[in-house]
């Protein structure tokens, strides 16, 4: 009895120094194990190009999962190519503009502002987080907190348009979620994001499982089964193009 007494106490112990540990992570620290738990910076720094292949579930559309590829480069260009049941939808973006390419009308057009804010926060997938002066946000660390996802700490990120909340676990390091309100079409609304399944490729871990939500309600669902690291992207890829160029560059 004396024994078993003995080693509660010493699990009593640890765990309180534990909690105590964690809760003395400070920003830096908890910066540096997360970029280590994402392959390492020298890894994050060697990407110049990624692409990523999977399924779009847009809510709301019976639920029906749509072939996806998203094309990112390091220069912040995205191209996304959506196939929905009418054609493709092809979406562009540089940091000073965000057309999409209508099949119906084969017509570019402007954007709504929050699908372009979707659109052009691909292009920051190296992560506001590893560089926050860059874009000119501030990070603070704020308290441990248990989300559905487990213990999480809870960072706050400051930028020029809204605070962004990220929770990165306690064991692995990795971010599970982010939220966020901002501005769009006048309206306030919150924004949430889920990241699951994450898996290393080339050395670089990333998350295979990505839900969105908005004001609770959910949005686009992203779920990938294949990114590729550095593949070699020519400048055209993120060009306009009318349908034709476009099939062409398909065949060839």
């Amino acid at each position: 009895m004396i024994k078993i007494r003995f080693v509660a106490v010493i699990c009593l112990v640890c765990k309180i120094f534990t909690f105590g540990a964690e809760n003395k992570m400070d920003m830096d620290a908890l910066l540096e194990r997360h970029i280590y738990a994402r392959g390492g910076m020298q890894a994050l720094d060697s990407i110049q190009s990624i692409r990523m292949i999977g399924r779009n579930q847009l809510y709301g559309l019976d639920w029906t999962m749509m072939p996806l590829e998203i094309c990112l480069s390091r220069d912040g260009k995205v191209r996304i190519d959506n196939y929905w049941f009418e054609g493709t939808i092809i979406q562009y973006c540089d940091r000073t503009k965000a057309v999409w390419k209508d099949p119906n009308t084969d017509r570019f057009e402007a954007m709504c502002e929050y699908q372009e804010q979707i659109v052009r926060e691909w292009g920051d997938w190296y992560g506001i987080l590893l560089h926050p002066a860059r874009y000119g946000a501030k990070t603070e660390l704020l308290e441990t907190e248990s989300t559905s996802q487990g213990m999480c700490y809870h960072v706050r990120l400051t930028t020029l348009h809204f605070d962004r909340y990220i929770f990165i676990h306690t064991q692995t390091f990795l971010i599970v979620k982010e939220v966020d309100s901002r501005l769009v079409d006048g309206v306030f609304i919150t924004m949430e994001k889920y990241y699951n399944n994450y898996q290393v490729f080339k050395g670089v871990t990333f998350a295979m499982d990505i839900e969105t939500s908005i004001n609770g309600n959910p949005n686009y669902h992203y779920v990938f089964c294949d990114i590729q690291v550095n593949p070699e992207f020519f400048d055209s890829l993120f060009e306009r193009k009318t349908d034709a160029n476009y099939q062409e560059e398909n065949e060839n």
